[in-house]
């Protein structure tokens, strides 16, 4: 299931306002991938959530959704993902321009194999050395200085890495 609240001039989302927002899909008949009947949770059948293009400067609570695959929160507010980490089964994330520092939440994420951070205000990628099965990586207009031992994610093969401010580009 999907839930798209792009575009929603929101300034803050939490678990009990998606699960609220769920539970209208569900009743309402809207969900893309609705079965006859829903067992378990409600908020264990959502995959994807979109996010994108409002005032956001927080997360809380996501870790009830913890069969999220997709996650996008482009053009938001956020400067800290720490509730992230516990999205164990994040596949793709797109945090393109927001106010990101760090990347800490992104140590036991395993199975992420897309990741946008552009246009933050990274200044390392330490954290993402564990995501060995990163395909696809865009940190470029960030505050990087010098790149981390990426060479370890043997499986990314698209990666951009242009520094704020700078024409130079960064390559391993």
């Amino acid at each position: 299931m999907k839930v798209d609240l792009s575009n929603k001039n929101l300034k803050k989302v939490d678990y009990l306002f998606l699960k609220q927002y769920v539970e209208s899909i569900i009743i309402n008949n809207d969900a893309d991938c609705l079965t006859d009947s829903i067992e378990g949770p409600i908020e264990s059948h959502v995959q994807t959530i979109c996010l994108d293009n409002n005032f956001l400067n927080k997360l809380d609570n996501l870790e009830y959704f913890v069969n999220l695959k997709n996650l996008s929160l482009a053009n938001n507010r956020l400067v800290e993902i720490r509730t992230l980490s516990k999205l164990i089964n994040l596949e793709y994330v797109n945090l393109l321009n927001n106010s990101l520092i760090g990347l800490e939440p992104f140590k036991d994420l395993k199975n992420l194999t897309w990741l946008n951070l552009s246009g933050n205000q990274i200044k390392s990628l330490d954290c993402l050395k564990s995501n060995i099965n990163l395909k696809y990586l865009d940190a470029s207009e960030n505050l990087i200085s010098s790149l981390s031992d990426l060479r370890l994610l043997t499986n990314l093969h698209v990666r951009f890495f242009r520094r704020k401010l700078m024409t130079q580009s960064f390559t391993f």
